[in-house]
């Protein structure tokens, strides 16, 4: 895979303030609005648990938020989801998804659609040549379509979605230069010897088993469970989960979908707080991985490819986070990520961090 083993460098981003000041803001709001067990008692015992509602969901994630000032591994992504009722004609991957798709006594069936981009860079952004000694430059634009089974009396939920897109599309270049003159750091030079460069199809099938090990009430206390998943397609894997949030929940807890989450966020299902929320969350993941065509590539010709003797096999991935939500139908979270190094060794071979920031609105 390298050639020399250069020490790759980056400018530092002015980003310490958004860094600190992000999660103070959280807390903060976290301490205004009612508290949700009062407002479930007032509500009564027969109170709705959950409700899906018309809302859309900005997901971005980026070093920027994290802590980190390097922009490198996995440089950023932005999502949007938007509940669905129905699964709509021109978009159904539920014909895809088989037995996953039926509902098994009577049991609630969720969907949502996303829309996403990923971006993935070396460490040398400013070079325009070909990097044999570190990652190449990557990216996906996508659409996924994603339901959730909700069953026995909801402490299991059976999570599939369906991704469809293209890597290697030259816009990429065009937003993440964009960024970068908007926040004044050095622009990417580099996209013409991305991973499948000028566009290939691409696709990728994920299911995942969950299930509440302790608590599920709405109000003050703890959640707990596990999952275990897989996918095939750009990212070929099977990965096992624990995950855990503590505070005054609002939602039910098969609604953080956090362990859910390859690179960029799950399809969200716009689930109301009841009260509102406010909560600390934390977990890890641990991921046999098989195929990588960020890494990898696929059938079109790449400039660069990692070998795949060079590829680790088990990946982990550890985060914590904070979500607040408002009676309004307003919630914002953020969650900070760490993952373990992708590469075997060479300047790739590096724990990445990232930030990431969601946004709803009920309309």
């Amino acid at each position: 895979m390298y050639g020399a083993t250069l020490t790759s460098t980056s400018a530092k981003k002015p980003a310490t303030a958004v860094r600190v000041l992000l999660p103070v803001l959280l807390a903060f709001a976290a301490g205004v609005g009612v508290p949700v067990g009062a407002m479930a008692d007032e509500l009564g015992v027969d109170a709705p648990q959950w409700v899906q509602q018309r809302s859309a969901i900005l997901h971005l994630d980026n070093d920027l938020f994290g802590v980190s000032n390097r922009d490198r591994d996995y440089t950023g992504g932005l999502a949007i989801s938007v509940p669905q009722t129905t699964a709509p004609a021109l978009w159904n991957p539920e014909r895809w998804l088989g037995s996953l798709a039926q509902s098994r006594n009577d049991d609630p069936v969720l969907r949502a659609l996303q829309v996403q981009i990923i971006a993935f860079s070396p460490g040398e952004l400013e070079r325009s040549d070909v990097l044999d000694h570190d990652r190449p430059y990557a990216s996906l634009w996508a659409l996924s379509g994603a339901r959730q089974r909700i069953g026995n009396g909801g402490r299991e939920a059976t999570f599939a979605a369906l991704t469809v897109g293209a890597l290697g599309l030259s816009a990429t270049e065009a937003v993440h230069r964009a960024l970068h003159r908007a926040t004044g750091t050095e622009l990417p030079a580099g996209y013409d010897h991305q991973i499948s460069a000028g566009g290939e199809p691409t696709a990728k099938l994920t299911v995942a088993r969950r299930r509440l090990l302790a608590g599920g009430e709405i109000g003050p206390g703890a959640d707990l469970w596990w999952s275990v998943a897989g996918s095939v397609g750009y990212l070929t894997e099977a990965s096992l989960a624990l995950a855990a949030r503590f505070g005054d929940r609002g939602t039910p807890w098969w609604t953080n979908g956090a362990e859910l989450a390859d690179h960029a966020a799950a399809p969200d299902f716009g689930i109301a707080a009841l009260g509102g929320e406010r909560t600390l969350e934390a977990g890890v993941r641990v991921s046999a991985r098989a195929y990588n065509a960020f890494l990898l590539g696929q059938f079109r010709h790449s400039d660069l490819r990692v070998d795949r003797s060079e590829i680790e096999p088990v990946i982990a991935t550890a985060w914590i986070g904070l979500t607040v939500a408002t009676l309004s139908g307003t919630r914002i979270a953020y969650r900070l990520s760490a993952r373990s190094p992708e590469v075997r060794s060479g300047p790739a071979s590096r724990v990445h961090f990232w930030g990431s920031i969601s946004w709803s609105r009920a309309f």
